[in-house]
């Protein structure tokens, strides 16, 4: 057989831009044949020639790529779909509707400030106003890069259906849900990573709950579009208000002749005025009884619920609800209430504790329900527990809010139905502060807590569990107080009592020698804090893994100890390697992550800092009070910030404020109290006084040595400024003898150069920050 002949196709371009020089080449064969050579012709016809072949090259190339392009077209990413239901194949009519919400902008003058306003549908319910959004978004589907579905009808759930879009938006989770809502509404605003989206908040109650998280488009850098579902009127502040009402009676017909074709247009027509045009009625007009394995599929196909298979889930109509509630004797709901609470249960049981991340997608799902299957108001003593494990899931996600209304739901509940001195009613008044705490309002719950831990004290004796957790808390809110030695004293009892009743591995055991390392930390007692958070690293590893969040916290106090004991070096170096690991646990703006972050960063000094150390000066006043230790730590900050930019007047007013404040509220030999009688110091010095600068600084470097060793940068920044004010007070002799004193008491030899005091000859005062650790 005769192999296939291949052949290959000549392109237009390459046809029409060879008929010049054909054309060409015949001229000049005709005229040499007829009137002998003619060099001036011959010029012309190679100028036709070169320039015809080079436009039949650019052509041929052109055509190339334009073939190139076509063979090959460019792929078109699909937009990223979250959570959105899927399209209802039996939807009739609404065109009117639908076309009033088309993806026109705005009118404005100016189209590059344009905003697109939420459209707001709403009306009664079962009147179709969801399916309406659904339509809508499924027409539309081509239109956005992202699309995302927001149950808005419990303020819980939407604020976790707001995690799910900031991990689609590629967002780490903050330390509160509130920060992450304003991370992603700042990200849709500037159109990063998705410029065009479109966000449906889906049974929205109430304008004012849901006004905190509606995103704005900043065109041209995003195009978003927001549209609501909800039975309240009341939008028109907010948003563009489209009424839905019942369906058209042709509209009606033609939903009910295409569920049922067997139905006369008359029998529909009556039927439809029976009704009102309910678009729900319409959908579970038809329902038949069926037994109980086929249940779920006649649901669906009635459209009495909403079933989505992808997500395993079931979503039941409001007015569904209502009617069979209605149908039920008082008996069948509570034994059905009781089997819904006893699923939502079975939902997380087999979950890992509530701390652990691989829970919460679980307890994720059952957010939305806990309310609706009545999980306060039972009895049942797993229900309570699934109560207390949910609101833990609340606060440790960031949603503290959501966490403080269903802590006090449940407080005052159990407290009806138990008594106040009931464990659970305990537990739950614990987890109402603990939230409380978090939301900033530690002191006006002060009482509370106070007020529980000696009912728990009556009622379940010194030693319980429920006691201990209670008092571990109490320590940290007389932390937040800054009242370290009672803290102290408490904490350090709460201790002996844990590893008695519980052992030292214990998981609560650890948390509270964390918190007594804490305590220590605040108190100045830095070696101690260090000596206690080690003992904490080896046994978290030890009982939880080395990559835990908790065993990477004791990883980090292990590093602020050394930074507050001096070793600066090694502490960046320790929390340089474990800042990574909490970034990915916790995310980048996590609390943790970024208070272990700002002990490895050292940004320059910015022009407004005076401002900022005055306002931060003033926040903490109001905050806090001014006899607060944190308040008196800025103090002596702010007066630092003044020496810096030569307002002497000011900060020797807030030195002379800050030893006397730091005396009193931390004592003498408080590292605080010692960095404000250093700054009052270099207040004397400044103003001439340098026999009574010396006095002062001399006394303070003394009792640095006592208190924090001769080579604490502290108790060196405060040598170089004593050599300084003495060389200046008095002759070079004193510089001469100062020098060797300092260099004794860091071990030197005579002769030796202490290398910060060389450094600094000549120079400006030293002074060190003032920061307080973290409670």
């Amino acid at each position: 057989m005769l192999p296939e002949k291949r052949t290959r196709r000549v392109s237009t371009p390459l046809v029409i831009g060879s008929l010049p020089v054909v054309v060409a080449a015949g001229s000049w064969l005709t005229n040499v044949l007829t009137d002998g050579w003619n060099p001036w012709l011959f010029g012309v016809l190679a100028v036709v020639v070169a320039v015809s072949s080079g436009l039949t090259v650019a052509a041929e190339r052109a055509a190339g790529n334009l073939r190139a392009v076509h063979r090959e077209p460019v792929p078109v990413p699909a937009p990223i779909w979250l959570d959105v239901p899927p399209r209802n194949r039996h939807f009739t009519g609404r065109e009117d509707l639908l076309a009033g919400l088309d993806l026109r902008t705005a009118d404005s003058a100016d189209p590059a400030v344009t905003a697109l306003v939420p459209h707001a549908l709403y009306g009664l319910g079962g009147v179709g106003k969801t399916h309406l959004a659904i339509e809508f978004t499924h027409r539309h589907r081509s239109a956005f890069d992202l699309v995302a579905w927001m149950p808005a009808e419990q303020e819980a759930v939407l604020r976790s259906a707001w995690l799910n879009l900031a991990r689609t938006m590629g967002i780490a989770e903050s330390e509160t849900l509130e920060r992450t809502v304003d991370m992603v509404r700042d990200g849709l605003r500037r159109g990063i990573p998705f410029r065009r989206w479109l966000v449906v908040f889906d049974n929205a109650e109430d304008p004012a709950t849901l006004r905190p998280y509606l995103p704005e488009a900043a065109q041209p850098h995003s195009t978003g579009r927001v549209l609501i579902t909800s039975r309240n009127r009341t939008w028109h502040s907010l948003a563009d208000t489209v009424e839905v009402e019942v369906l058209h009676r042709d509209e009606s017909v033609a939903l009910l002749r295409k569920r049922n074709p067997g139905v006369t247009d008359t029998d529909a027509g009556r039927l439809a005025e029976q009704l009102g045009d309910l678009p729900l009625a319409l959908r579970t007009v038809l329902a038949d009884p069926v037994r109980l394995d086929r249940a779920m599929t006649q649901v669906g196909r009635l459209s009495l619920a909403r079933l989505d298979k992808a997500r395993g889930t079931i979503q039941v109509h409001r007015l569904v609800q209502a009617v069979v509630r209605a149908r039920l004797q008082p008996n069948d709901q509570a034994e059905l209430r009781s089997a819904a609470q006893r699923l939502l249960a079975a939902a997380v049981s087999s979950a890992p504790w509530v701390d652990e991340p691989a829970s919460w997608p679980a307890h994720g799902l059952i957010t939305a329900h806990l309310r609706s299957a009545g999980c306060v108001e039972s009895a049942d003593r797993h229900i309570q527990e699934l109560v207390l494990q949910h609101i833990r899931y609340l606060e440790v996600r960031g949603d503290s809010a959501s966490a403080h209304r269903l802590a006090r739901e449940a407080w005052n509940r159990w407290g009806e139905l138990l008594g106040p001195d009931h464990q659970l009613t305990l537990r739950a008044a614990l987890s109402l502060v603990e939230a409380a705490r978090t939301l900033g309002e530690q002191f006006t719950v002060t009482p509370l807590l106070e007020e529980t831990l000696s009912r728990a004290r009556r009622a379940l004796g010194e030693t319980h569990r429920v006691t201990l957790k209670i008092a571990n808390s109490y320590g940290g809110s007389l932390r937040l107080a800054g009242d370290f030695r009672r803290a102290y004293r408490l904490d350090l009892v709460t201790l002996d009592r844990a590893c008695d009743t519980s052992g030292e591995t214990d998981v609560f055991t650890i948390r509270v020698r964390n918190n007594l390392a804490a305590d220590l930390r605040h108190l100045g007692r830095f070696a101690d804090a260090f000596a206690l958070d080690e003992e904490n690293v080896a046994l978290r590893e030890l009982v939880l893994g080395p990559h835990h969040p908790d065993t990477l916290y004791s990883r980090w106090m292990c590093g602020l100890d050394r930074y507050y004991l001096g070793a600066h070096e090694r502490a960046h170096e320790m929390i340089r390697t474990v800042l990574p690991e909490i970034e990915a646990d916790l995310g980048a703006f996590h609390v943790r992550a970024l208070q272990t972050s700002a002990y490895v960063t050292h940004p320059s000094e910015p022009a407004g800092a005076l401002s900022l150390a005055v306002r931060t000066l003033e926040l903490h006043r109001q905050v806090y009070g001014k006899e607060h230790p944190a308040t008196v730590a800025a103090l002596v900050a702010t007066a630092v910030v003044e020496r810096r930019n030569n307002e002497f007047g000011a900060a020797a007013r807030h030195g002379r404020e800050a030893v006397a404040l730091a005396r009193h509220v931390l004592g003498a030999d408080h590292w605080i109290t010692l960095a404000a009688e250093a700054g009052c110091a270099l207040d004397e010095a400044t103003t001439g006084d340098l026999p009574n600068a010396y006095q002062l600084l001399r006394a303070v470097y003394e009792r640095s040595v006592a208190i924090s060793g001769a080579g604490h940068p502290h108790t060196l920044a405060r040598a170089a400024n004593l050599v300084r004010v003495g060389r200046r007070a008095f002759d070079g002799a004193m510089e001469q003898r100062l020098r060797a004193e300092i260099g004794a008491a860091m071990g030197l030899e005579p002769g030796d150069v202490v290398p910060l005091l060389a450094r600094r000859r000549g120079r400006g005062w030293v002074e060190c920050p003032v920061e307080v650790p973290p409670y």
